[in-house]
């Protein structure tokens, strides 16, 4: 074969490098891609989607303005930063070619981070979504022009995996579903009807009766699932922390020892960080979904020390020890905490961080100078962990670390010390955790007022000092009884009812634990100000958002449903009823604490029904209600209150126990000291500490196993 002559050749390569150096010059003339408006969304996760090169929107009046121009739907993702589902959609989904070109050619793509903006959480389907038993951390909804509910894709399963191809179909029914909506409306249901069926459950108001305690704890009995946690429609196991409290205050142990120990003894423990995973990705709690949730996190301390107070147990208090370890030092992201530490699954289910298959036993340093630290003899480690924390391939496929048995803390505490300052050596030298969405509200002030809780429930006085001094850092996101909705924010976006109401019970909690008298009166402005923004028009009805923020239509719904932490309704009743029992009396508040109990007791008629048939989802809602059902609480006077009132919440910590400092029940500031009991309108004292307990115990609900008490 003849070899091109040289002068060809040199001519092919003088026209290729013209036409690339025209490229070149012509490139600053190309118009960029359209930019993913998320852009001004301050959260690490929305900027991620800019790598799935869809034209991603926030949500709000332009992404609705859009949609109408192009005559198409919106196609609505709600994703949180610890959703497994949410960055499989990332990773796999929404970078197939083919998806990618189906959204932008048919939809207007929005995308809501709810770790920054709670209220989405709740907005769709805020009580069916109990029996439908979807994820709230990972949600796609199809939204016609008007922003009404065409359809949607629910994800039941933490461990599904999304195909991009099976995606893609979904998403062609969904195209389908709204040209089906515009020319032939007939043969569809209306849009949004489901939404508004829900909405209506919630604006009627129920019977007006109480909520059916032992009938509801026998609700919550029953979905304790065979291998611990509860089982919720959907067929997942969920770790409810408000359900373990109410097992908790309707002294039902028996009960409680089912649901909790299992959950200790699993994979779901992070004995290497601390702190607890979001929920098992099995019924056999064999693999954890590794994301770990600062309010999830919180709110479970809190449980795991009222269980210890009531019930001492060393491998209880060890977890909740963990927990408060975790969350203001392992979410410390400079001067205050992370929303949430974002999982890191591999695809055979095991953690990059905290999974410790046998290289990593094998290859890992000489534990001699933690034999030193920790005053221990030497002993083998790594042997000690397959056997003491089954680290074995064979019965822990997860290789997460796991006890054996729960002795293994008190009987082996020191060996325990050493093999987890081990295995903390290890996972730093394999990963750092990754935090997401630094300094909400929301998050912060949630882990202050749990924290609070914790420290005067153990008498620690150096947790109590690291709790004050991030509560004192929070100090600016109040101002005139407004709540800001984080500390490095771009856009701070609409109030959210959840921070007003996470700042009112975290000043509450530093006024039961320190005496602070300041603290009290800012959260009582701040519950004042969330009052006059947020109430729905009828009285113990709390919307998430103020009516100016409201984007979608048939959105301002009350929170009823546990969704992430404890709902704002019940978290709004716990607080109007301790607010209003503590400021009543005869005192310049006696109107604005009848008006706070008459909140409470509002909701409680309204939403008791409700609730009733919502089950363990609901357990916030039914703490609440118990404590306004049986509303005995104590007020501590005289010298040391304090101190007296702390010892006495130890002992009865499902009770309001506080101090008569400031404006607390003026009709007792100067009554003899000691400890009063306030059942109704009488207050029964001065009593000693004993009296004052057998006054407060709990009549145990019928059905439980008795109060232990």
């Amino acid at each position: 074969m003849d070899r091109p002559r040289y002068p060809y050749v040199v001519s092919v390569l003088v026209v290729i490098f013209a036409f690339g150096a025209l490229l070149r010059l012509a490139k600053p003339l190309i118009p960029p891609e359209q930019p993913a408006d998320v852009i001004r969304e301050p959260s690490e996760y929305a900027r991620a989607v800019l790598a799935d090169r869809i034209p991603w929107m926030a949500m709000g009046p332009l992404a609705l303005s859009e949609a109408r121009r192009l005559d198409r739907p919106l196609l609505v993702l709600v994703a949180a930063p610890w959703s497994a589902i949410g960055r499989d959609l990332e990773r796999r989904a929404f970078r197939d070619a083919d998806v990618r070109a189906f959204v932008k050619g048919n939809f207007v793509a929005v995308k809501v981070d709810p770790a920054q903006r709670p209220e989405w959480f709740n907005t769709f389907l805020p009580v069916s979504r109990v029996r439908l038993g979807f994820l709230p951390e990972a949600q796609l909804w199809l939204l016609d022009s008007e922003g009404r509910i065409l359809s949607e894709l629910f994800f039941r399963d933490p461990a599904s995996r999304i195909d991009p191809s099976w995606f893609l179909a979904r998403l062609v029914e969904f195209r389908d579903r709204f040209r089906t909506a515009r020319l032939e409306p007939w043969n569809l249901e209306p849009p949004g009807v489901q939404q508004r069926i829900d909405l209506e459950s919630l604006g009627t108001g129920g019977s007006g009766g109480p909520l059916d305690l032992a009938a509801y704890a026998e609700s919550a009995r029953e979905a304790i699932g065979p291998k611990g946690g509860f089982v919720g429609a959907g067929g997942s196991v969920e770790i409810l922390p408000q359900a373990f409290r109410f097992l908790e205050i309707a002294g039902d142990e028996e009960a409680l020892r089912r649901a909790l120990q299992p959950v200790l003894l699993s994979p779901l423990v992070d004995w290497v960080d601390g702190g607890i995973f979001l929920r098992p990705l099995d019924g056999e709690l064999r693999i954890p979904q590794y994301d770990k949730v600062a309010v999830h996190n919180a709110e479970l301390m809190r449980a795991l020390a009222m269980a210890d107070a009531l019930w001492p147990d060393e491998l209880t208090r060890e977890v909740a020890e963990g927990c408060f370890d975790f969350l203001f030092s392992g979410l410390r992201q400079g001067e205050y905490l992370a929303a949430c530490r974002v999982g890191d699954e591999r695809p055979n289910g095991r953690s990059s961080r905290s999974s410790f298959p046998p290289r990593d036993l094998r290859s890992a340093a000489d534990p001699a100078s933690l034999f030193r630290r920790f005053g221990t003899e030497p002993f083998d480690v790594a042997e000690w962990c397959r056997e003491n924390l089954r680290l074995r391939v064979e019965e822990n496929p997860s290789m997460v670390p796991r006890l054996r048995r729960p002795s293994v803390v008190s009987e082996d505490r020191d060996r325990l010390r050493v093999a987890r300052a081990w295995l903390r050596r290890i996972a730093d030298s394999k990963r750092q955790p990754t935090l997401a969405v630094p300094g909400m509200a929301d998050a912060n002030l949630t882990a202050v007022a749990t924290g609070f809780v914790v420290a005067r429930l153990w008498g620690d006085r150096e947790k109590l000092t690291t709790v004050g001094d991030l509560w004192d850092r929070l100090d600016v996101l109040e101002t005139g009884g407004d709540v800001a909705r984080g500390m490095h924010l771009t856009d701070p976006g609409s109030p959210y009812l959840g921070d007003y109401l996470a700042f009112s019970d975290a000043a509450l909690q530093d006024f039961l634990a320190t005496g602070r008298v300041l603290s009290l009166e800012r959260g009582l402005r701040v519950l004042l100000r969330a009052r006059e923004l947020f109430e729905a028009g009828e009285p113990g009805s709390w919307a998430l958002t103020t009516e100016a923020a409201t984007v979608l239509p048939d959105a301002r719904a009350p929170e009823i449903v546990d969704n992430v932490g404890e709902s704002c309704t019940a978290k709004a009743m716990r607080l109007a009823f301790a607010y209003g029992r503590l400021l009543r009396g005869k005192g310049p508040l006696a109107s604005v604490a009848a008006v706070l109990s008459q909140d409470a007791a509002a909701a409680l008629a309204r939403f008791s029904d409700l609730a009733e048939t919502l089950g363990p989802a609901a357990a916030g809602f039914a703490a609440a209600a118990w404590s306004l059902l049986d509303d005995r609480h104590a007020v501590v006077v005289g010298p040391g209150c304090v101190d007296r009132a702390a010892r006495l919440f130890r002992k009865v910590p499902f009770r309001l126990v506080a101090p008569c400092l400031g404006p607390v029940r003026p009709d007792l500031s100067n009554a003899k000291p000691g400890i009063y009991v306030v059942e109704g309108t009488k207050a029964n004292g001065p009593l000693s500490e004993e009296q004052a307990v057998r006054m407060l115990e709990v009549r145990a609900l019928s059905g439980a196993a008795g109060s232990g008490r």
